[in-house]
């Protein structure tokens, strides 16, 4: 379990070729979701894009994950505000069953 958390840590913190190239991914990953989001924003909801979303949702939620089990300091970890939107977001949209930031209900 070390080995897998170290490499884990590599990839986010390191400074080799293979982290940068992960965290280019993770990039590229962001960025084609903003895309996916702003193209699909106004579109009826369809068993596809319900896939789509959950499949993003998925894959944000193992990178947020990946993040606290790597962190040296959660509480710091907890408190950068792209963690707070998203919690933020997260609880707006089941409470309200409104649209943020492209998610759908």
């Amino acid at each position: 379990m070390n080995s897998l958390r170290s490499t884990i840590k590599s990839l986010y913190d390191g400074q080799n070729t293979r982290s940068r190239r992960f965290r280019y991914g993770l990039i590229l990953f962001d960025s084609l979701t903003i895309i996916y989001f702003i193209a699909t924003a106004a579109l009826p909801s369809t068993p596809v894009i319900t896939a789509v979303n959950a499949f993003f949702g998925l894959f944000i939620l193992f990178d947020l994950a990946a993040r606290l089990w790597i962190s040296t300091n959660l509480r710091k970890e907890l408190t950068r505000i792209y963690t707070c939107l998203l919690y933020t977001s997260d609880a707006a949209d089941e409470g309200l069953g409104v649209d943020l930031g492209g998610r759908r209900i």
